[in-house]
């Protein structure tokens, strides 16, 4: 990997005694793909501090919408963005440490007693100058002049140099200007003019390098986090993992599942480079431990990675207060009660595990989700119905990427194969007690195993208390195949409700639609659907059959909807 002399002195600035790790610097970098697979830009899931805007070309899955699949550079910036960002040609942009202050310090308010009696109701009147100093030094810039609004002890704050020194040393936003702390020793003085530096270091004031420099700044506390995961290996002294079998439907034989996000496997496709695939992620290395008995707690860690939070590792403790982990550990995790596991409800994202869920006794009973399932895909496939025997992890560089768990079936009974209910990956979130009506729809069996989320809609809403509002159903389709619909109302309903399947972004899709008189007393009650053979770039065999129209039947009118090969109607 290349790095720019430039940004490598500034993540060494940054992390100040702490060396950057070699080691874990190529195996984070080895986790994560070129941006759009065609650019020599690294895919960190954000657009580089506006470097870069998305410039999707097709269809956009909701869970990735805000990946920079494809980038575009802005135009109009190059000058601020490409400029170097430790230039040396220009003044020293310190030179204004030396400036005459704008206002004498002594013109600072004295904190005085007023007819009004300030100190009635505020508790913070009675701390020392120095404490409160102290506490203002700790806050963020905004957080601590709003402490002025809420508490007249705050007020000298804002006449205080000591105070905006503070600014420019981590973790607050001056920061970046290293020079400030005497030519990057550290080395703060009080008695020069800080805030007036503070005023003239603001976005618009600033030169093209130093712009830069800013913005750069600002990105390296994403990669030094996933820098700093702690890898844990398992202990010795534990017992030998189960077998990790695949399922064989036979009577007491060990029934094995796993979720995994969208993995990249080389004998599958012909794309021979991970950082070239565009999309997805990689495993790096697999852990497999045995539950210990008595497990009584689960915890999970977790990296970022852009915007989106992953699980980067696992804990369990058992009842004697000790811990297993596997995977990664960071400065932050969550614990929630698990005993006797029955399995995990987990949310997968393309790139790696975001979410999961133990359920755990005879009932299935579900613990809090550690992490963030909201617009994730969600699953219950690891919902196995037995004690879960056997745990096993796949990782990339920073996060738990695939989860398999192993079952030992009971000796007498033979575990059914699972539905897509529970098999299937869906989206926007797990399905309720509805009909799945599994017989319509032919690729059934393509999405029990492997990363392809299903998408459901609950249009109607609770009850069908939303189908007196229908107004209209939208269609869209592009490139010999259906992928999106569109219910519309008359009035505002939760996007749950409105939408099913991908997100129209950047590309000229067809589109069609028809009205539903839901106000009226229209409402549909029947569907027919059709189904052909998919189209292949390669000219080879269909992945799986696509969707190539769909008839919706009301009790006032009959609507045909055709998206390909009309003759199939």
């Amino acid at each position: 990997f290349v790095a720019h002399g430039a940004c490598w002195a500034l993540l060494v600035e940054r992390r100040g005694s702490a060396a950057v790790p070699l080691q874990r610097l190529v195996e984070v970098a080895e986790s994560v793909t070129l941006a759009g697979g065609t650019t020599d830009t690294l895919d960190w899931g954000h657009n580089y501090g506006g470097l870069f805007s998305p410039d999707r070309r097709g269809y956009v899955f909701p869970w990735e919408e805000d990946s920079p699949a494809f980038f575009t550079t802005l135009p109009g910036r190059d000058e601020n963005f490409f400029a170097n960002p430790l230039a040396t040609s220009q003044p020293d942009p310190t030179a204004t440490l030396c400036d005459t202050r704008q206002q004498p310090p002594g013109s600072r308010p004295a904190r005085t007693i007023s007819a009004v009696r300030p100190w009635e109701g505020d508790p913070l009147w009675a701390l020392p100058e120095e404490i409160v100093m102290e506490i203002a030094l700790e806050l963020p810039t905004r957080d601590a002049l709003r402490a002025r609004l809420a508490s007249r002890v705050f007020w000298p704050v804002f006449h205080t140099q000591r105070f905006w020194a503070s600014r420019f040393r981590l973790p607050f936003e001056r920061a970046w200007l290293v020079e400030a702390r005497d030519g990057g020793k550290g080395l703060l003085h009080w008695d020069r003019d800080w805030r007036s530096l503070y005023r003239r270091t603001h976005d618009k004031h600033l030169r093209p390098d130093q712009y830069n420099r800013k913005r750069i700044w600002g990105l390296l506390p994403h990669l030094s986090r996933l820098l700093d995961l702690e890898w844990h290996e398992l202990p010795r002294d534990l017992p030998p993992a189960r077998f990790m079998l695949p399922h064989t439907g036979s009577a007491g034989a060990p029934f094995r599942a796993e979720v995994a996000a969208d993995v990249w496997d080389a004998a599958e496709t012909k794309i021979q480079s991970f950082a070239c695939s565009g999309r997805g992620c990689r495993v790096l290395r697999r852990r497999c431990v045995a539950l210990p008995d008595a497990v009584v707690a689960m915890s999970a860690s977790f990296a970022m990675l852009g915007h989106r939070r992953y699980i980067a590792g696992l804990a369990l403790r058992t009842a004697e207060g000790e811990s297993v982990r596997l995977g990664y550990s960071g400065l932050g995790e969550t614990w929630v009660a698990a005993s006797d596991i029955r399995g995990f409800n987990l949310a997968v994202g393309s790139r790696g595990i975001q979410a999961l869920q133990c359920l755990t006794g005879p009932s299935h009973a579900a613990s809090p989700w550690l992490g963030c399932p909201i617009g994730v895909p969600q699953t219950r496939r690891l919902a196995m119905g037995g004690p879960v025997a056997t745990l096993e992890g796949g990782f990339d560089g920073c996060k738990l990427v695939s989860m398999a768990v192993c079952v030992q079936a009971p000796p007498a009974a033979e575990l059914p194969e699972p539905g897509l209910r529970d098999a299937a990956v869906w989206y926007p979130s797990l399905p309720g007690p509805v009909d799945m009506h599994e017989q319509s729809f032919p690729p059934v069996k393509q999405h029990l195993a492997g990363y392809k989320p299903l998408f459901w809609v609950h249009f109607g809403g609770p009850g069908g208390r939303l189908l007196q509002h229908l107004v209209r159903i939208k269609t869209y389709s592009v490139g010999g195949a259906f992928h999106r619909l569109e219910f519309l109302f008359n009035k505002p309903v939760p996007t749950a409700c409105r939408v099913l399947s991908l997100v129209p972004n950047g590309y000229p899709w067809h589109t069609d639609d028809f009205e539903v008189d839901g106000p009226g007393g229209e409402r549909i009650d029947a569907v027919e659907v059709g189904y052909g053979p998919g189209y292949n770039g390669d000219d080879g065999p269909p992945e799986e059959a696509v969707l190539l129209w769909f008839k919706v039947c009301t009790m006032a009118t009959l609507c045909r909807v055709l998206l390909t090969r009309p003759s199939c109607c």
